[in-house]
């Protein structure tokens, strides 16, 4: 064990990053088995069927438990710091911890509470700086959070839907016609003289000369729990080489929601390892 400064609270960054490349790993591995079905659905008016994909399979426990302990690795690097400073600064750690709160107010008054006196008043305000409380920094906030759900509550709360994009390749109609290609909630080519067109400049699709296949790009509702690829006339018959590009990401974190899981842990990574960086140049 490595006796430089805030050794242990970089040693679990570091985990981290490579937990999270694991946690990819197994997400992949997940996805390869293509735990998903496609289903049509009709608009009210019974105008319009719109095709959509959803996950049919449970997330594998495995990526749960992999999630929390990155998000143990990313939070407690900070208790780690200031249980060193307290101890260097009055002799105990006892009671310290990183402080949060729901608002600035809550945040100062854990602040009195845990670390005042007790902490040199230049890492008080390197906490300060950090604004961990609602309103301030989220993505921090969400750290804490998720990982207090992980160990005191449930499993992190991960969504169970695809939430980013899909490719189609070759099309065939048999009967009918098809309406739309792609999510009207993203990305989207819509039908018109016997072709289609991009209603405006960010709906316009991504060509792949490599693969010869068009990728849309999908920005569902946060609460959406599948998504539409293609409408079409009721009833209608085709043949689609459509493959859906599927993530996971975090339920009811609103800074994150809809972000894939592996995007989102990164960059709370990154913050995580911005701060501790700061008091080690600070105090080192």
């Amino acid at each position: 064990m490595s006796n430089a400064k805030f050794a242990s609270a970089f040693a679990r960054v570091n985990r981290a990053e490579k937990q999270i490349e694991e946690l990819d790993a197994k997400a992949n591995a997940f996805f390869e088995t293509k735990p998903y079905e496609f289903f049509p659905e009709l608009n009210p008016e019974g105008t319009e069927e719109a095709w959509k994909v959803r996950l049919n399979k449970p997330i594998p426990e495995d990526i749960f438990l992999k999630t929390g302990e990155i998000l143990l690795n990313l939070r407690s690097p900070l208790d780690h710091i200031v249980c060193e400073l307290a101890t260097s600064h009055c002799g105990s750690s006892d009671r310290v911890c990183f402080p949060f709160g729901k608002t600035p107010q809550t945040f100062e008054k854990v602040v009195k509470e845990k670390i005042a006196g007790r902490l040199p008043p230049e890492a008080i305000e390197l906490i300060r700086e950090a604004k961990p409380y609602i309103g301030g920094d989220e993505l921090l906030v969400a750290v804490h959070d998720l990982c207090n759900c992980d160990k005191h509550v449930a499993f992190v709360p991960i969504r169970k839907q695809p939430t980013t994009a899909g490719s189609f390749g070759r099309i065939a109609v048999i009967t009918g016609s098809i309406l739309v290609l792609g999510s009207r909630h993203g990305q989207h080519l819509l039908r018109h003289d016997g072709g289609f067109y991009a209603p405006n400049i960010s709906a316009e699709p991504t060509y792949n000369e490599e693969l010869h296949r068009i990728e849309f790009n999908f920005v569902g509702p946060p609460n959406t729990e599948d998504m539409e690829f293609l409408v079409c006339t009721p009833g209608s018959r085709f043949q689609a080489d459509y493959k859906p590009e599927l993530n996971l990401a975090f339920d009811k974190i609103p800074v994150v929601a809809c972000q894939p899981i592996i995007e989102a842990l990164g960059q709370m990574r990154q913050l995580v390892l911005d701060i501790c960086s700061k008091f080690r140049d600070r105090f080192a």
